[in-house]
């Protein structure tokens, strides 16, 4: 994979992903965010209750994000190959991926400080958009929801009481990074600030659509859903995860990255080594 490849695999949201979150975007501005919820399913003694986001992020692409009061997984299958799961009592974070068989977790502390890539390939932006005027409340599928505007952003999340612990919308917020108002998010346009880290294009000042959610249901799922597997061997670091190997192998890039995210590296590289 040459270079202009793996600018292509990096900035998929800003060619891959728009002409979808567009429909998306119209479908919420017709009304489809008054649609009421699914009913719910009943849970049994081997499943338990939990709401299912099906969504398009900028950077991961279509991603489908399970949550529960006392878990949450993120499925990141389709375009980059990996999961992400947690749940009650330690919140351990824990990423893994089907075909490398790789896993690596974490701490919830140091998954809130690190995410999973690097801030030159996925930017954070801050958890709650200013507005001067207080968030609109709605109903998105029939769940509380709530809308922020100003001149730069528009973000739309989901209220977070009922529907999962705190716990669940730090790991989203550092696995998205993006605003999520304290809430589970749903939408969220923004204006680029920054240039492409492996192109140069300057693309700060454009409108994006970071983050589109085209449904939201309640599901019933075994209670080993949100378990990481076993037997599946530890990577270094995550970037080992949320990249698979052949990615690596075939891409000069993305091996630069991995040498300066990898912290036995950075212990030879420094002075004196």
């Amino acid at each position: 994979m040459d270079k202009r490849a793996l600018t292509k695999f990096t900035s998929g949201a800003r060619h891959a992903w728009p002409i979808y979150a567009i429909s998306v975007s119209l479908f919420l501005g017709s009304g489809g965010n008054l649609l009421c919820a699914a009913a719910e399913p009943a849970a049994t003694d081997k499943q338990i209750q939990a709401v299912r986001l099906e969504q398009v992020h900028y950077f991961l692409g279509p991603t489908i994000l399970t949550v529960c009061q006392s878990a949450v997984r993120i499925d990141c299958t389709k375009h980059m190959g990996f999961a992400v799961v947690a749940s009650a009592p330690d919140w351990k974070v824990t990423v893994y991926r089907d075909d490398d068989k790789a896993i690596k977790s974490v701490s919830l502390k140091e998954f809130d400080n690190t995410g999973m890539m690097p801030q030159c390939l996925q930017t954070s932006r801050p958890r709650f958009v200013p507005s001067p005027a207080p968030p609109y409340s709605f109903k998105y599928y029939g769940l509380d929801a709530k809308r922020v505007v100003n001149i730069y952003q528009t973000q739309e999340y989901l209220n977070l009481k009922g529907l999962a612990a705190p716990q669940v919308e730090r790991i989203v917020f550092a696995a998205y990074r993006l605003p999520t108002g304290g809430g589970l998010p749903l939408r969220y346009i923004g204006t680029v600030g920054n240039r492409d880290y492996f192109s140069g294009k300057d693309l700060r000042g454009q409108r994006e659509n970071s983050l589109t959610t085209s449904s939201v249901k309640r599901v019933s799922v075994a209670r080993d859903f949100f378990a990481a597997p076993k037997n599946y061997h530890p990577a270094s670091i995550m970037q080992e995860v949320v990249v698979s190997s052949r990615t690596r192998d075939q891409t000069v890039d993305f091996q630069n990255v991995f040498e300066i995210a990898n912290p036995k590296k950075i212990g030879e590289n420094k002075p004196g080594k």
